[in-house]
């Protein structure tokens, strides 16, 4: 996956860079547009590139594949385990939703707790292949 984006700093040996909006966007705000807290990427720096520069990023299509794994399938594997395990423990129906809707909420929670980690081992499969 190839992503456009201009480095607005660099700090820790780790290039800061927001993406470029995608002439493909949809306008829906899913990438956290209307936040303050706008996304950013944050990738290894080599010292070739300055603040205020227009980059392209790759990303492995290992990495994309894993995060795709963590935040959709990962919790799809809980709900139905979650709902598999409840049915030996409960006889009702609406106890056995509620408990695999817990536990891909818990899974959901330990990604969370875990992003930077996940976000660190993620990008360090990715990089700056070119100057715009």
């Amino acid at each position: 996956m190839i992503k456009c984006g201009k480095i607005i700093g660099i700090t820790d040996n780790r290039y800061i860079i927001a993406p470029t909006e995608s002439t493909q966007c949809g306008k829906c705000l899913g990438c956290g547009k209307r936040s303050a807290n706008k996304k950013t990427i944050k990738l290894p720096s080599d010292d070739r590139f300055k603040v205020g520069d227009e980059v392209t990023v790759e990303f492995s299509e290992k990495v994309v594949i894993l995060a795709l794994f963590l935040l959709y399938i990962l919790p799809l594997i809980g709900f139905f385990v979650g709902y598999a395990l409840s049915t030996l423990f409960f006889s009702l129906q609406i106890l056995n939703i509620l408990s695999a809707f817990i536990l891909c909420g818990v899974i959901f929670l330990f990604i969370r707790l875990f992003e930077k980690k996940i976000s660190f081992i993620l990008t360090q499969n990715s990089m700056i292949i070119q100057k715009k």
